[in-house]
């Protein structure tokens, strides 16, 4: 990965040479600062251990269906979250080493209602498309209409939390941005706590979808116990005026969600899973398209124009 960025830092003209000073302050800054990250990665692995131990005891092929469905849950986040974190994470980090507050507010509502303009649809598209996604994928062999419909119910599970899972990883960045990762580390385990607190009760009652529901309603508190807390290290984050924002956000999620609704009504008894999938996926995106066009949420005009920008440089250099 790191040869793979060589080409882009000789463009910048950046020049690198070995330099080992372990006792320099950068070095022991980042050393503290790590610390507590590979604390967070620690704590989700044991976390992810307990859970699949107790998966084992929910019923046949529990596990299994938790691993599936959960990759299904991180494609949107990896593809689409984790793109619009980094575009912003760097705008971030230069307010906060400014002490910019009013730049440090804007840029995150502009990253949470882009958040919650993609993920929210995302999570819907699950609901609605997850049967004939995971059957035209992994229907086959033993994996058969059975283990479908048990991955199914896991991913739906999972998908209640999807935006929220986003939302706390935006503001964990956040945090980073102000080179706090001591605050993260106990939001996470706080989260992990709760989820493997849920799992048992919640298995108890509702089966197997219980251990991925716990990590929806895990990641739901979490979510907004970040907020709460990242707004108070930053005052005025979290405001009237930033549920407001949120609106536009939550509008084109809603046309997304009942166009989509309304299609799968009417192709699922005339149509396979290959045809419902795509006549699905064919109405959503250009109802998206339309939808954000309409109701412009916030941030998405200076996305526009940052992705204007780069595509002008990049024809410039090129």
């Amino acid at each position: 990965m790191a040869a793979t960025l060589m080409p882009a830092l000789r463009r910048a003209d950046i020049s690198l040479r070995w330099d080992f000073r372990p006792r320099h302050p950068a070095v022991r800054s980042v050393l503290r600062l790590s610390g507590w990250t590979v604390g967070f990665a620690i704590s989700n692995q044991i976390a992810l251990l307990i859970v699949l131990t107790l998966a084992r005891g929910a019923g046949t092929g529990a596990v299994s269906a938790y691993q599936y469905a959960f990759i299904f849950f991180q494609l949107p986040y990896g593809l689409i979250a984790v793109s619009l974190m980094t575009a912003v994470l760097p705008e971030l980090a230069t307010a906060a080493n400014n002490g910019d507050t009013a730049a440090y507010v804007e840029k995150f509502r502009e990253g949470l209602s882009l958040l919650l303009t993609f993920m929210i649809p995302a999570a819907a598209a699950y609901f609605l498309l997850g049967r004939p996604l995971i059957a035209l994928l992994l229907q086959r062999g033993e994996f058969d209409a059975a283990a479908t419909k048990e991955t199914l119910t896991m991913l739906i599970g999972f998908s209640v939390g999807m935006p929220a899972f986003a939302v706390f990883l935006y503001c964990v960045r956040a945090l980073h941005a102000r080179r706090n990762t001591r605050t993260p580390f106990y939001l996470n385990l706080f989260e992990n706590a709760l989820n493997v607190a849920l799992v048992i009760p919640l298995v108890a009652v509702i089966g197997q979808t219980g251990l991925s529901l716990a990590y929806s309603l895990a990641y739901c508190a979490a979510a907004v116990a970040a907020v709460i807390v990242l707004n108070r290290h930053v005052h005025g984050l979290l405001t009237l005026a930033t549920l407001r924002m949120l609106m536009r956000s939550l509008l084109v999620s809603a046309c997304v969600i009942v166009a989509l609704a309304a299609v799968v009504l009417w192709a699922r008894p005339h149509l396979g899973d290959l045809g419902e999938l795509l006549v699905g996926l064919a109405v959503a995106i250009p109802v998206f398209a339309v939808a954000t066009l309409v109701f412009r949420p916030y941030g998405f005009d200076p996305l526009v124009n940052r992705l204007r920008r780069r595509s002008s440089s990049s024809a410039t250099s090129g």
